[in-house]
């Protein structure tokens, strides 16, 4: 045996690996990232300590941009490879592109600033740039673009970067993966997009840490709340009315974060002193530790002016507050708002109508509303109906929504239930769900008149266009970009053009029909340049007053025969 491999197995058999504590271990056996002179430090850094030597099962950290986490976590699962046996672990990113380039530029590097993990790290067939053989362990690197990245991998360790860009049906995948480790341990980490989304959402059913600054001034502790303790000097609107507009205000350069308590200035040395800072959990006794990491945690090198002077560099008010505050956001444009849906109920034409799960029932309905009535539907086992109807001033009536289980049918057929409804209300337009089960969109196709049923297909799409809808009478098919439709979904709901029944006090349809739009959120994909829609819980009325819209908006501009009152919106349906 040469004398290197020699000194790789005295290592190896003389490394305690059972009780070595996480940070003390990064400082003793990494180098600096920028100085490899010098020995790792968390100087500047010391919020880190205590979320990486955390040993919760779960921890969660929602963070502003640029304060080193991506750094600290490689060195963190290295470390954990490194002194454990026979663990397997998993760095997701949010594509495989960008997993493999931060495996040759950062993980790799950081092997070779470790004397004790460059000696651990095996090359040859097991090692590649997305699998690292470190000891007895493996680590594997992987995006998040694909449920094959997910095959074949039993873990003890996740941790996923940017989590909020990525695909969350495959991240759940790797979640499972978990399922026979004794361990399951799991690091998220990201900068939040919007609100109930993603890391938010995980933060939010965390013990919800924040670092605590003491103001030496006033001798009192306090969790800085960026809205009420920034200070712009002169800026009259407050920092709430503050975005890119506002960047050139010569108030900027003297910004400051004031004591909440004696409205004085927290000084550097009260924010970048560690003794003056402290981890402050809102619920100490809940399972998932998570961390709240602001700007102002790495003073050093984020200062408040340097912050809000930033904000010129975002086209997106929300990118700023999400990269630069650490903050999620959310407006009329990415989101349903709860105000607007109140506001939507009042006044409104009719009551909501529940239950309607027979044929029979169905008079109950057409009894009272007028012609031109257009229908959505979600289908599934148990689908969503929403009917609506045209009002003077461009406003869509929502007049009924109500669930149709097939079990419930006389002769469990959906088409027959459809059709009779699309006669017996004197239906204009309906549009179903064409996928996975287009049966029924078929049998309505044929059974009604040309131009008046449609099965619906999702399409691609981040910009809005000419083909928002793009109707075909031949095929009975319509298909719909998806992201553009639920941007003009959510516009016109936000601005008061879509009126909602109001549901009774008896029961909970309301509560129901508003959380499937409120768990629609729009976010960024994958690769960080367009957005999406996506759910955070059950989405189904949603998508059926989604088909209800698009048949309402297509009737005027496809020359229809159907006279309806519209609002003018030139160029939003194409028809083949």
């Amino acid at each position: 045996m040469d004398k290197i491999n020699f000194f790789s197995e005295s290592l190896k058999n003389s490394l305690d690996r059972t009780s070595l504590v996480h940070s003390k271990w990064i400082e003793k056996n990494f180098k600096d990232p920028r100085n490899d002179r010098k020995q790792f430090s968390f100087k500047d850094h010391e919020f880190q300590v205590e979320i990486v030597d955390d040993d919760s099962v779960g921890v969660v950290v929602r963070k502003c941009a640029q304060v080193g986490l991506s750094t600290l976590q490689i060195r963190y699962i290295l470390a954990f490879c490194s002194v454990n046996n026979y663990l397997k672990c998993a760095y997701i990113l949010p594509t495989a592109k960008f997993a493999n380039e931060f495996s040759a530029t950062r993980v790799q590097p950081a092997i070779y600033s470790s004397d004790v993990v460059s000696n651990l790290a095996k090359e040859g067939d097991t090692s590649n740039v997305g699998i690292k053989e470190i000891g007895t362990c493996f680590l594997v690197m992987k995006g998040s673009t694909g449920q094959s990245q997910a095959i074949s991998l039993d873990l003890d360790l996740l941790i996923v970067d940017e989590l909020n860009f990525c695909d969350m049906e495959v991240i759940g995948s790797f979640a499972s993966r978990l399922q026979h480790s004794d361990l399951k341990f799991t690091r998220h980490f990201s900068t939040p997009t919007v609100a109930d989304y993603g890391i938010d959402s995980l933060y939010n059913e965390s013990s919800q840490a924040e670092r605590a600054v003491y103001c030496s001034r006033c001798n009192s502790w306090q969790v800085i709340d960026f809205y009420r303790d920034c200070i712009i000097p002169g800026f009259l609107d407050g920092v709430a009315g503050f975005n890119k507009s506002s960047s050139g205000f010569p108030g900027i350069a003297s910004a400051y974060l004031q004591c909440d308590n004696c409205k004085g200035e927290l000084t550097l040395e009260n924010l970048n002193n560690p003794s003056l800072r402290e981890w402050v959990r809102a619920y100490p006794d809940r399972d998932t530790s998570g961390y709240q990491v602001r700007y102002w945690d790495v003073p050093a090198y984020n200062t408040t002016p340097e912050v809000l002077a930033s904000s010129s560099k975002y086209t997106l008010h929300s990118d700023w507050v999400n990269f630069r505050i650490g903050s999620s956001y959310s407006d009329q444009e990415s989101s349903f708002l709860p105000e607007a849906l109140h506001l939507a109920r009042k006044p409104s034409y009719l009551n909501e109508y529940r239950g309607i799960n027979s044929i029979s029932s169905i008079n109950s309905i057409s009894s009272i509303i007028s012609k031109n009535v257009f229908i959505g539907v979600d289908l599934g086992k148990v689908s969503h109906v929403v009917i609506g109807v045209p009002r003077l001033g461009g406003i869509l009536q929502v007049v009924a929504y109500f669930t149709v289980d097939v079990n419930d049918l006389v002769d469990k057929s959906l088409g027959k239930f459809l059709i009779s409804l699309v006669k017996s209300s004197m239906c204009s337009r309906i549009v179903v769900d064409a996928a996975p089960n287009y049966e029924v969109s078929l049998q309505l196709h044929s059974e009604c008149y040309e131009g008046q049923a449609y099965g619906a297909y999702y399409g691609s799409g981040s910009k809005a266009g000419l083909d928002i809808y793009n109707f075909n009478d031949n095929t009975g098919v319509v298909t719909i970009n998806r992201t553009a439709a639920f941007d003009g979904l959510c516009k016109a709901v936000n601005s008061g053009l879509v009126k909602i029944c109001s549901g009774s006090d008896s029961d909970s349809g309301s509560d129901e029909f508003d959380s499937h739009l409120l768990n629609l959120k729009k976010t960024r994909t994958s690769n960080g340049k367009e957005y999406k829609w996506v759910n955070t819980g059950a989405d189904h009325y949603a998508h059926a007053l989604g088909y209800l819209f698009a048949a309402y908006m297509s009737v005027e501009h496809r020359g229809s025969r159907l006279a309806v009152y519209m609002p003018p919106t030139p160029g939003i349906v194409k028809v083949a």
